[in-house]
């Protein structure tokens, strides 16, 4: 009955959606730390002590996969509740896969890598719900846009035109 699960799943929406958004705020008015600061710290030396358009690309990494892990769990739990279990766990699945792409910018050093990992995490996440859903007449079709947005932004023109390429053909 997910009904019955409703009130749970709307206080862990309540929770990562006020919580941890306020927590932050508040540490950051009483001087505690920086959010960059805090962001830098995750990032590896050679991004941090590069050009201002590398560290910008690697910090709005950082906050796509801050975001990820915010918005999974939930949506996760709620679609293997709802009937479609196979949905959630290809969420959290590929979700996993989204929210550790700045391990991969860690290990590697590279903005692109993790980057294009994220888009196709997205991608796949995507075509699946489509696939599984109504096809081209799915509502999920519009969200594919997001790849070759995120290709521009965090990588660089190429990388959009190719991503964009790789929406059309998804469609």
């Amino acid at each position: 009955e997910p009904r019955k699960n409703l009130p749970g799943l709307v206080a862990a929406v309540a929770f990562y959606g006020a919580y941890f958004p306020h927590a932050v705020y508040r540490r950051w008015l009483e001087g505690d730390w920086r959010i960059s600061d805090l962001a830098d710290r995750l990032l590896p030396h050679r991004v941090r002590t590069g050009d201002a358009g590398l560290l910008r690309r690697a910090r709005l990494l950082l906050v796509i996969a801050g975001c990820t892990l915010v918005w999974v769990p939930p949506c996760a739990i709620y679609l293997s509740r709802a009937g479609a279990p196979e949905l959630g766990a290809a969420l959290a699945l590929l979700g996993t896969l989204m929210a550790t792409t700045p391990l991969l910018l860690w290990a590697t050093g590279s903005v692109a890598l993790a980057a294009n990992v994220l888009l196709l995490g997205l991608s796949a996440l995507v075509m699946n719900t489509v696939l599984t859903g109504s096809g081209v007449y799915s509502s999920m079709l519009p969200w594919l846009l997001l790849t070759p947005a995120g290709g521009f932004l965090l990588v660089g023109p190429r990388c959009g035109l190719a991503w964009t390429g790789a929406a059309l053909a998804g469609v």
